[in-house]
C-alpha cells in the first residue's frame, strides 16, 4: 500500500481490499503480508529483496501510480497485479479496477433523473481516477444539454475534512446548486456536515451523492446514496490473478474492469423548486 497523508489502514477502502485478499489467500492455502511503502522508486529495494530471499512470490499494488516503480517491477519480472492504479501502467501489467467515468455517469444520471440541473462536483486532487470522474461529470451534463459551470466544481483532499473545506468554498462563492456529486465517500460525509453546519438540510435542501460505497455509507447518521465499486471483489481477483501470473509471466496482461452499482439511500431526493 502507498504512503499517504492519511495512514492507509485508517481508510475502509484499503481494509476492504486487504480483508478480501486475506480471505482468498486463506482459501488458496497461501500467506499474505502487507507493507506501506513509497509510491515511487524508493519502494523497489524492499520489494525486490523480499522476492530474492524467497519471502514473497509476487506483489499486489493498491492504488499506486509511479511509472518508475511499475517499469522496474516489469523489467525485474516480478509477478505483479495493480489494483486501481493512480495512473494507467505504460508497461504490460495486470490491472483490476473500475471505470470511474462510467461510475460518475451512473451517479449523474440518478441526480438528473430526480430533476436536478444545478449539480455541483466535489473532487479530489488531479490524478487518473479523479480526472476520469471529472470527465464523467462534464459528459453527463453535456448529454443533458446543461452547460458546464467551472464555479460549481471544487477540489480538496479526499477526506472528511477535505469535503468540509470544499463545500465551504462553494458556499462562499454564492453559487446556486440543488445537488452535489462527491468523487469520494469520505468527502461526501464532510460535505453533509458542512451543509448542516450552515442550516442546509440533506436531502431536503440539497441532495448529496458519494462514490465508493462502504458499510460506513449505510451505518452513517445520514445513510449515503453512492456508487459501489466492489472493493472486496478487487482483493479476491487480485490474489487469483497473481497466482496465474506467477505461473506464466509471459502470458498477455489481463485488464479486469469490474461493474459498478448504484446504491440509493437517504441523501438524495427529487428536486424541489
Amino acid at each position: 500500500m502507498p504512503i499517504r497523508k492519511t495512514p492507509a489502514l485508517q481508510t475502509s477502502y484499503f481494509y476492504q481490499i486487504l480483508n478480501a485478499a486475506q480471505a482468498e489467500c486463506a482459501r488458496q492455502g497461501i500467506s499474505l503480508a502487507f507493507s506501506v511503502v513509497e509510491d515511487g522508486p524508493g519502494a523497489l529495494p524492499p520489494l525486490i529483496e523480499a522476492i530474492k530471499r524467497g519471502s514473497a512470490d509476487g506483489v499486489v499494488l493498491i492504488n499506486f501510480g509511479a511509472p518508475e516503480l511499475l517499469q522496474a517491477l516489469y523489467e525485474w519480472r516480478v509477478p505483479s497485479v495493480v489494483i486501481d492504479p493512480r495512473h494507467y501502467p505504460k508497461v504490460p501489467m495486470d490491472v483490476i479496477s473500475n471505470d470511474s467515468e462510467d461510475g460518475t455517469l451512473v451517479a449523474m444520471e440518478h441526480l438528473l433523473s430526480l430533476g436536478h440541473r444545478d449539480i455541483a462536483m466535489i473532487n479530489g486532487p488531479k490524478r487518473y481516477g479523479m480526472q476520469r470522474r471529472q470527465y464523467g461529470y462534464e459528459i453527463a451534463l453535456a448529454e443533458a444539454g446543461i452547460a458546464v459551470r467551472p464555479e460549481l466544481t471544487a477540489r480538496n483532499e479526499m477526506s472528511r475534512e477535505g469535503g468540509e473545506k470544499a463545500i465551504k468554498e462553494l458556499l462562499d462563492r454564492k453559487v446556486n446548486f440543488s445537488a452535489v456529486f462527491c468523487a469520494d465517500h469520505y468527502m461526501a460525509f464532510g460535505v453533509i456536515q458542512g451543509l448542516r453546519a450552515v442550516g442546509k438540510g440533506v436531502p431536503e435542501d440539497i441532495s448529496v451523492m458519494g462514490y465508493g460505497d462502504l458499510e460506513l455509507s449505510e451505518l452513517y447518521t445520514w445513510p449515503l446514496t453512492s456508487i459501489n465499486d466492489h472493493n472486496e471483489a478487487k482483493g479476491r481477483f487480485a490474489v487469483r490473478q497473481l497466482i496465474e501470473r506467477a505461473a506464466d509471466l509471459d502470458d498477455l496482461p489481463l485488464r479486469i474492469n469490474l461493474p459498478l452499482e448504484l446504491v440509493v439511500r437517504e441523501t438524495t431526493a427529487p428536486y424541489k423548486a
